[in-house]
């Protein structure tokens, strides 16, 4: 055998060989691509089923947590209550939480079980009084009372973005019947943009297709142009997770992707998670030309025939590990949805927190508004009392008085009567108290400065504290002035020092603090009798045994003391209340058994313009030949006022009522020079008389007299200017004494 042919047969077993290891080489490369080809189809579809089946159950969680929402906050007593009140303000203000904590809330709205909407938020007022009966959510809701999700609706407003109402029943909380209905309307595009977070990054779409075959959510539509329903028939022909490939109707591309179905209430909706083909394959054909390559290669150049092999091998190494990088990528995605999930329980469980410190701020106020109105009713009736009694005092001191006068300077009888008057005013300073309390009282007030008034009464209020009380007064450098009436400014520290001296037995400190305070909503909301705006501040705090929460519910109620018998009227701090009322302000007290109290008096500030007082007019005699007009319907106050001015050189015409009076106005219309009227009579008041009298005689004195306030010629407890007022009970020297000044005025 030559060497060629040798060399030649030795070729065969090379050739042989070499193609015994291409073509299973070659063999291997198919079926490797075929493999590979399948696993990721396979896993690309896996991924869009995911994505759509995700997808879907977020938007049927979403539309089922809103409805349960909004079905626990129906429920809440506090919210049905306002609905069944048709409190408008109260029921604005729970929409209003509403649509501030989900922000993919459109609207929110209350209709009464009629379907006329009468509360909303944001405010609609073309809505408001409106019947919704025919729209769907009622219908819906109304059938049998149960939540309604409704299909999807164009909102008539610009923007028209497409909306959804979910429409929930509201019970009595007492009887259980239905008193409304609370309606929201969600934002579809709000869903489009919560949905978008779910897509990947390469250019997966999220499309939601509702019961209609409409589109609700597609991030390349802009929806509040027209309704589309371009997958209307690709949805129809489709089941639950089937995948799919096919021209997108709106895009005209080639897509690849699945779908799934979801519930929205009681409707089907369609959830479409799709991808352009070609993004979607591009793996598979890149694969497909590696592997071609790599057989040209192979084929010519037989040399390079494991290098290639190896090669290939490595390159699908790289292929399993983007595999596994798309795997990663999934598994943070879910990690993500977990903890949107997490949080959306943390919202759900800080909700119900808000909800529940809602109501707990809802019951405080309450009891507050219950404490102010029986307040309120105990100083109308102290108020009527008082006045009753100040028409029998006054003839009780006013005969007391006369009785003296008219005895021997030696008669024992003197010393009895003397105890009777003593009596009266001790009986009087009580009917004061009562009136402050109930803010009946005449004000007489000024422009003052607190510190002024504090250091004032310093050396007084050492003396009525004692030695084993460490007085101290922290006043600001910078206060503002009030306007209040001086006197009773004094009564009120004053009542406030006795009764922290009281509550402290054993000595302990007492402190009196000024300063300026600025009121805001936050603390209106938390004290109702307050208003928001500028005030000047005393505090008086003590160290003293304190008080509980039930003591302190009492302590301005008129006649309530914690002393023992004897010590105390219960009429201090009840008169603190009603001068501090009347006077514009307010008044809180701070207090623990055990840890002291601290009152509080808040009262307007004011521009600092002092009025200036009025210049003391010269002493001059009591006495008087003038006539004067009396009108009195309590028959002992008007002996009394006839009596004392009769004494005194006066000519005295006495009539009970205005038509009386007027009579007597009449036929002596040139003598009467004065008119001495109580303000509150029955039928026509002193007030309306005083003006038709000075009408037929101008110039005419008039001088009113009443033992409480009344609107005819004081307003807020302060007397209208120019109006001459004496208080009862009528003291025979006061009387005259201001006959005579206004007389001469």
């Amino acid at each position: 055998m030559s060497a060629t042919q040798t060399a030649g047969f030795r070729q065969w077993p090379y050739l042989a060989l070499l193609f015994a290891t291409i073509v299973p080489v070659l063999a291997l490369g198919l079926y490797a691509y075929l493999v590979a080809a399948e696993a990721m189809e396979q896993d690309i579809d896996s991924n869009h089923r995911s994505l759509a089946s995700s997808t879907g159950q977020l938007v049927s969680k979403d539309f089922e947590h809103w409805t349960n929402t909004l079905n626990s906050y129906a429920r809440l007593p506090a919210f049905s209550r306002f609905i069944r009140d048709r409190d408008e303000e109260g029921s604005r203000a729970r929409l209003q939480l509403l649509v501030n904590h989900f922000p993919e809330l459109d609207r929110t709205f209350v209709a009464d079980s009629q379907g006329t909407l009468w509360a909303d938020y944001p405010m609609a007022p073309e809505s408001l009084g409106k019947s919704f009966s025919d729209r769907e959510w009622f219908k819906g809701v109304s059938r049998d009372w149960q939540p309604y999700v409704s299909g999807v609706y164009r909102r008539n407003a610009s923007p028209q973005i497409l909306l959804v109402a979910i429409a929930v029943p509201v019970p009595d909380p007492d009887t259980g019947e239905i008193v409304g209905i609370l309606v929201a309307q969600v934002r579809l595009d709000a869903l489009t943009h919560s949905l978008a977070k779910l897509t990947r990054r390469d250019g997966t779409q999220i499309v939601l297709i509702d019961h209609n075959g409409l589109v609700a959510a597609h991030p390349g539509l802009d929806l509040q142009e027209r309704a589309h329903d371009e997958y209307a028939g690709m949805v129809a022909g489709w089941n639950d997770n089937d995948t799919f490939e096919g021209v997108d109707p709106v895009s005209g591309t080639s897509m690849t992707g699945a779908v799934t179905r979801c519930r929205v209430g009681t409707r089907e909706w369609t959830a479409i998670a799709q991808l352009p083909t070609a993004e979607a394959r591009a793996p598979i054909s890149s694969l497909r030309w590696q592997l071609l390559i790599g057989d040209l290669l192979l084929l010519c150049v037989a040399a390079g025939f494991c290098v290639v092999i190896i090669r290939d091998f490595r390159r699908i190494r790289q292929l399993n590990r983007s595999l596994d990088a798309t795997n990663e990528q999934l598994a943070r995605e879910v990690e993500i949805r977990k903890d949107t999930e997490v949080a959306l329980q943390k919202a759900n469980v800080q909700l119900a927190e808000r909800v529940e410190e809602g109501s707990r701020v809802l019951v405080d106020t309450e009891a507050q508004l219950r404490q102010a109105q029986k307040m309120e009713a105990v100083g109308r009736l102290a108020g009527g009392i008082a006045h009753d009694f100040n028409n029998l005092l006054s003839v009780i001191i006013g005969y007391a008085q006369f009785a003296q006068e008219g005895l021997p300077g030696d008669s024992p009888l003197r010393a009895d009567i003397e105890e009777i008057r003593q009596a009266g005013e001790r009986a009087s300073a009580l009917t004061r108290q009562l009136l402050a309390f109930s803010r009946k009282q005449v004000l007489q007030p000024v422009v003052l400065d607190l510190n002024e008034t504090v250091d004032g009464m310093d050396k007084m209020l050492r003396r009525l504290l004692g030695e084993d009380i460490r007085f101290q007064t922290l006043l600001a450098a910078d206060l503002g002035k009030v306007r209040a009436d001086p006197g009773q400014l004094e009564q009120v520290i004053v009542n406030l020092a006795i009764n922290a001296r009281d509550a402290m037995p054993d000595g302990g400190k007492l402190t009196v603090e000024t300063g300026n305070a600025e009121l805001d909503e936050n603390y209106v909301a938390d004290h109702p009798d307050a208003n928001v705006g500028p005030y000047v501040y005393f505090a008086i705090s003590d160290t003293g045994t304190g008080m509980d929460a039930a003591t302190r519910e009492k302590i301005f109620e008129p006649f309530f003391t914690t002393k023992e018998r004897g010590r105390g009227t219960g009429l201090g701090l009840s008169t603190v209340y009603g001068i501090i009322k009347q006077s514009g302000g307010n008044i809180w007290v701070y207090s623990e058994p055990g840890r002291g109290t601290t009152f509080k008096v808040y009262l307007p500030r004011v521009e600092d313009a002092s009025a200036p007082r009025a210049a003391q007019a010269p002493k001059q005699a009591d006495r008087g030949t003038e006539t004067v007009l009396i009108l009195e319907d309590e028959p002992g106050v008007r002996r009394l006022a006839v009596q004392v001015l009769e004494s005194a050189g006066y000519t005295v015409l006495a009539a009970e009522n205005a038509e009386r009076a007027l009579e007597l106005f009449k036929a002596n219309l040139g003598k009467v020079q004065l008119l001495l009227s109580d303000v509150v009579l029955p039928g026509t008041g002193g007030p309306a008389l005083a003006k038709q009298l000075q009408e037929l005689k101008p110039g005419l004195k008039v001088l009113f007299m009443s033992g409480y306030t009344d609107n005819a010629i004081v307003h807020h407890g302060v007397l209208d200017a120019g109006v001459n007022f004496i208080e009862k009970p009528l003291r025979p020297d006061a009387l005259l004494k201001k006959v005579r000044g206004v007389l001469d005025a």
